[in-house]
Formats: structure tokens, sequence, C-alpha cells
């Protein structure tokens, strides 16, 4: 069973081969897709994902964090 609902996910996804990666944005949306991996897909993975999370806000003056 595991191994068929396995294949249907990676039907669905159109898989095309091993490791797939998939960046997906808050939306649930795709955005980008890496197949295979090799020396230097990390910091790729990394820069992709960090353009898509939000600039963080910074405090309000006059409070301090946690309080």
């Amino acid at each position: 069973e595991l191994l068929r609902t396995v294949k249907g996910a990676a039907n669905s996804y159109k898989v095309s081969g091993i490791p797939t990666t998939y960046i997906i944005d808050a939306q649930g949306v795709i955005k980008r897709v890496h197949v295979g991996f090799s020396t230097g897909t990390e910091k790729e993975l990394e820069k992709e994902i960090v353009e898509l999370l939000p600039t963080p806000t910074p405090p309000k003056e006059g409070k301090e964090k946690g309080k």
C-alpha cells in the first residue's frame, strides 16, 4: 500500500528523477523544482527559500521583545 501511495505522489508531482526538491511558497504554489543533487545545490536551495520568506517586521520602538 505504501509503495502505491509513494508512486501515486511521484506521478502527481511529475517526478522525473531522485531526489526531486520542490520550493513551495506560502500560497502553496510550486516556485522551483530541482531534480538531482550536486555540490552547491544546498546554497542555491537556501537562496531560493530565503527569497520566499517574508521580510521580518522590526519591533516597535519602546517595546522589548517578549514583554
